[in-house]
Formats: C-alpha cells, sequence, structure tokens
C-alpha cells in the first residue's frame, strides 16, 4: 500500500516545476517557450535601459555639462593669478598643482564636449614659460632673499643645513633649474 502511494505521488509534477519534456516534442515546445519568455524580458530590458538614456539624456546631461563648463570657467580664473608678481613662489606652486587637479579632473569629464581645453592649456603653458624666463639668472648672484629661500628648500629636502652664502651660491648654480610646473 505504501508503494502505490509513493507511484502516485512520484507522478504528480511538483508545485512550480513543470513535468519534465520526454519527447522531442515536448522539449522543442518547452524550449521555444523558454526562448520567447527570454526575448520578452530583453525586450522589456532594452526598452527600460532606452528610458533611462533618455531620461539622462534630458535630465543629468545638461547639469554635467554645466558643471563642466563651470569647471573650465574656474581654472582659467585660477590661470590668470599665475603669473601675478604679488604672488610667492611656495604659493604659485601650490596655485599649478591645483590648477594642474583641476584640469585632470576636467579633461577625465566625458561632458567636456565644447570646451577649448587646448586653448586652456596653450594659456597655462605660456604662463609657465614667461614665468620660467624671469626667474634669475644661474650665473648671477642671488639676493639675500633669494639665497634664504633656497637654504630654507635644501633644508626641507635634506634637513638642517650649515653652509655659507658663497656654498649655497655654488649649490644653486649647480643644479638644473627649477622646474615650476609639469603637465601630465
Amino acid at each position: 500500500m505504501n508503494n502505490i502511494a509513493n507511484l502516485i505521488q512520484e507522478k504528480k509534477p511538483k508545485k512550480g516545476k513543470a513535468a519534465k519534456p520526454k519527447t522531442a516534442k515536448e522539449k522543442f515546445q518547452h524550449y521555444w517557450a523558454q526562448i520567447e519568455k527570454l526575448e520578452k524580458s530583453y525586450t522589456t530590458a532594452e526598452r527600460k535601459r532606452s528610458e533611462l538614456l533618455k531620461q539622462f539624456n534630458r535630465d543629468i546631461r545638461p547639469l554635467e555639462e554645466e558643471h563642466c563648463q563651470s569647471q573650465f570657467d574656474f581654472i582659467s580664473t585660477l590661470v590668470s593669478f599665475i603669473d601675478k608678481k604679488s604672488l610667492g613662489k611656495a604659493d604659485r606652486e601650490v596655485l599649478i598643482e591645483w590648477i594642474g587637479e583641476e584640469l585632470e579632473d576636467l579633461m577625465s569629464s566625458p561632458f567636456q564636449v565644447n570646451l577649448d581645453i587646448e586653448k586652456l592649456t596653450d594659456s597655462i603653458f605660456e604662463k609657465n614659460k614667461r614665468i620660467n624666463t624671469q626667474q634669475p639668472s644661474k650665473e648671477a648672484p642671488l639676493s639675500r632673499d633669494a639665497l634664504a629661500d633656497f637654504r630654507d628648500n635644501i633644508s626641507e629636502l635634506i634637513g638642517d643645513v650649515n653652509f655659507n652664502d658663497e656654498e649655497i651660491q655654488e649649490l644653486y648654480q649647480s643644479t638644473s633649474p627649477p622646474i615650476v610646473f609639469i603637465f601630465v
């Protein structure tokens, strides 16, 4: 009696699962139904993706492009300060590094399509070139302030140094010209 009950239960399909197709025709129909279900799912996903893209282009893209324009204008304003004579060397280096970071961020944005970044970078290089040509010649002796600045820079790099002014001047003249700005 127990065996008959087991046979009857085995023949009943489990809830949520269809009986396994046995014949070739049943297998074909089973797989064809799966294909149709997947095609419907794919079509729905494509429609949702298309709607999302339209919404992004309508709502988000203009804001991103506006942000890029604002960032471009901000960098242009910062660039105008590079060659100010009142700006100290250390402050100028910080400013140039800041400009580089902002410019790198702007250039990595896919929304900076209508911005003349080449003109902006040319302006940066031109101002940097002007600054480098305004620096004192290596052969000319350094002023007391420049000598003190160079001594401070050396001290920052290698610790306290007890060089006299002539040794500092000689060390300055033996170094390559300082690089104020490297644009990557």
